[in-house]
């Protein structure tokens, strides 16, 4: 089959799922009324997730803050003096 068939093909089938009448069906969720129960549910599911989330990335910065303001304290760090390191060369 060369590329010019299966162009021609290719074009057939989709000019045949654009042309022919289909009923585009939503999910029952979307279907439904906004103020159902299950529409309240699923609301509330995915804001708990975000919470989750956000409280999980809260916990990982909350960390990596610690460990920067530790480092700072100790008194052979070049975060306590202001200074930074020097960079090692290869001579």
């Amino acid at each position: 089959m060369n590329r010019l068939n299966f162009q021609r093909i290719f074009a057939a089938g989709v000019a045949a799922l654009v042309v022919a009448p289909s009923p585009v069906l939503a999910c029952a969720v979307c279907q439904g009324e906004t103020g159902s129960p299950l529409s309240e549910g699923l609301k509330w599911g995915v804001l708990v997730l975000l919470f989750v989330v956000m409280s999980v990335l809260a916990g990982i910065t909350a960390f990596f803050v610690y460990l920067m303001k530790r480092s700072a304290n100790r008194p052979g760090s070049s975060l306590a003096s202001g200074v930074l390191p020097a960079t090692a060369t290869n001579t």
